[in-house]
Formats: structure tokens, C-alpha cells, sequence
């Protein structure tokens, strides 16, 4: 099976589309894979295009796709809850230098 990086997936612009010489059976299959993910991880997790990428590039892999989009919301947290805490810092350095 075929592995591309993941943030790379998940960061396509709209102008890659990787679907553009699919057959109309692997478009099905694709919105049906698209369909399986989104029920698992939530329409928050993802945009459907950052999906179908992932999709197409793992060969419907459904189960791989999920963990790599959960992967990648984690780290998106992880990296918005430290930009959180360093604001967070920040203010309570800023107060203690005014005290």
C-alpha cells in the first residue's frame, strides 16, 4: 500500500484533485469510503476533500484514513491548546511584572 505523508494529505489546496481521471465506479466507492470515515470521526475532524485525498492516495483504505485523521486532529489540538497555554503564560507574566 501506498503511503503519503499526512499533513502534506491533509493540507492539499483545492487546486490538486487527485480524482480527476477517476472512473465513475471509483467515485462511488470514494463518496461510500468518504461516507465510512466521516461517521467515525465526525464532520469537525476533516474537510471531505482532505478525506477523499487521503482516501484516493491509500486506495480506500478506510481504516488507515480514520487513524490518520485522527492522528493529524490531535496534533492540530496539541499545537492550539500550546498556543493557548503560551498566551495564557504570556498574560500571567505580564500581570506579575505590573504587581
Amino acid at each position: 500500500m501506498r503511503r503519503a505523508s499526512v499533513p502534506s494529505l491533509l493540507r492539499c489546496s483545492h487546486s490538486c484533485d487527485p480524482t480527476a481521471q477517476a472512473t465513475d465506479a471509483e467515485l462511488e466507492q470514494l463518496e461510500s469510503a468518504l461516507t465510512s470515515v466521516k461517521a467515525v470521526v465526525g464532520a469537525q475532524a476533516a474537510t471531505d476533500d482532505e478525506i477523499r485525498t487521503l482516501l484516493w492516495e491509500s486506495y480506500f483504505d478506510v481504516e488507515g484514513s480514520v487513524q490518520a485523521v485522527l492522528e493529524e486532529a490531535e496534533r492540530r489540538g496539541a499545537r492550539e491548546r500550546k498556543k493557548a497555554g503560551e498566551s495564557t503564560l504570556a498574560r500571567f507574566c505580564a500581570a506579575i511584572r505590573r504587581a
